[in-house]
């Protein structure tokens, strides 16, 4: 469980594991760092600061109460806010103030009738203290479920009369049963919220937001693909979840220069400095789609912008095997066995071999082993230019899909990161075929309780 407590410079956050002792600490200095980006809890500078906020923190709420003038004191004993209306009230820090209201609020918010104020721990990528996990999974998070649909505002189409940008009219009037239980746009403080805790309590320890390269920061800051990233990084509950990008480099978002790459460095080291940022041997981890996009000098530039920033480094991933020396690792966005040759159903069962067979790491290069929900991207294509669609899924089938990655993972050690992580297409990608979130043709979410099913020893 995580407690955080804020003064006028700093926030410190203590993670409580079952037992009650100490499992993980954060503090965040606003004056230098308002958006909370790095964890300075074990700079020497800032030890003493440390000690002092968790003293005040395990005393409570009434401990950082003003001290009361005696005759005051019996008659506002439960009313700290009443002392501002006293002729002559007793001065104190602003830092007591804030960390006053702060303490209120917190032991309001455990009160057997509301919400608790504390939030399941973070742990290290999914790592409880001193335990190695069973699996370390992930989703792919892509964000087509907000913006605007360039259709809205056409009366001759109704279907997309406040539609998001990815929403096709087969997709709303033949695949229905694939809408969200929210609706099709997802693109509320509210849903994400929800999202994260389905995505927490059903046993997913990351995301890997899809993320889109452009030139203009304004391009990149107003693309509402990356609308669910940031309602992530703003959601109060996004302790429970790690994230992670995957750098959507195709088609017209390659970068494909030294000086695209530089400024998408730019654009990255934010969320690599975050303490919530998933790593893989310490460091940052990137995911790359298109690996043939994957300049030497233009990695060599991350790595050198991270490391000038702070970081150790940057460990990137990418999709295919046997990849060169520069990539930490290998993993697949997925494998779907017939990419617009023509639309053909096949079984998921095929779906699922094609997946198991690329689950293959190398010395010193290990791989991130990807899993599948399903692929059917019928509703954005056409027969004549479409794919392979794989019909017949079960909750069984996935469930059993999931034991068998994490039985791969435990046959081949060598072959995995230390960090036991693996991937899962996906968590939203509706279009495709590949989603795990509860929908109109899944109301009750079978599909994420044969995930926690799967996922439990």
């Amino acid at each position: 469980m995580g407690y955080s407590m804020r003064t006028d410079r700093c926030r410190l956050t203590r993670w409580l594991n079952r037992e009650g002792s100490e499992a993980a600490r954060e503090l965040c200095d606003h004056q230098s760092d308002p958006q909370e980006n790095v964890n300075v809890v074990d700079r020497p500078e800032n030890k003493t600061v440390v000690e002092e906020v968790t003293k005040q923190m395990q005393a409570g709420w009434k401990a950082a109460r003003p001290q009361l003038h005696p005759m005051l004191k019996a008659s506002h004993e439960t009313s700290p806010g009443d002392i501002t209306m006293k002729t002559h009230p007793i001065p104190f820090h602003p830092a007591s103030a804030i960390l006053l209201a702060v303490l209120v609020a917190m032991e309001a918010w455990a009160a057997p009738q509301g919400q608790s104020a504390a939030v399941p721990a973070p742990e290290q990528n999914g790592v409880r203290e001193g335990k190695k996990p069973r699996v370390q999974l992930g989703a792919y998070y892509f964000d087509g479920w907000s913006g605007r649909n360039k259709a809205d505002g056409d009366p001759a189409q109704p279907w997309a009369k406040g539609a998001p940008t990815h929403l096709s009219k087969p997709l709303a009037e033949n695949f229905a049963d694939r809408q969200p239980i929210w609706g099709w746009r997802a693109d509320t403080p509210a849903i994400m919220r929800k999202q994260i805790d389905l995505a927490a309590d059903h046993g997913l320890a990351f995301w890997a937001f899809c993320w889109y390269f452009q030139p203009q920061p304004k391009a990149v800051a107003e693309d509402s693909k990356h609308n669910g990233l940031r309602l992530f990084l703003e959601a109060p509950n996004n302790g429970r979840l790690r994230f992670c990008l995957l750098v959507a480099n195709h088609d017209r978002f390659q970068l494909k220069t030294i000086e695209n790459w530089r400024k998408a460095a730019d654009y990255w080291l934010p969320y690599l400095r975050s303490p919530r940022y998933l790593t893989l041997g310490g460091k940052p981890l990137l995911i790359l789609f298109d690996t043939k996009d994957a300049l030497p000098e233009g990695m060599a530039a991350v790595e050198q912008a991270a490391k000038a920033s702070g970081l150790p480094g940057v460990a990137f991933a990418g999709c295919g095997n046997n990849l060169p020396e520069r990539f930490a690792a290998t993993t697949r966005y997925n494998v779907n066995g017939g990419w617009m040759k023509g639309w053909q159903e096949r079984p998921f069962s095929t779906l699922i071999d094609l997946h198991r067979r690329s689950w293959k790491g190398i010395p010193g290069q290990p791989h991130i082993p990807c899993a599948v929900v399903g692929f059917d991207r019928r509703p954005w294509e056409t027969a004549q230019r479409g794919s392979h669609y794989y019909t017949g899924r079960t909750p069984e089938l996935f469930a059993q899909h999931i034991r068998d990655l994490i039985a791969w993972m435990d046959a081949h050690p060598n072959q995995v990161t230390p960090e036991r992580m693996a991937l899962l297409y996906a968590w939203n990608e509706i279009g495709e075929g590949g989603y795990l979130v509860p929908s109109r043709g899944d109301p009750d979410g079978a599909y994420l309780k044969a995930l926690k099913s799967a996922l439990a020893r």
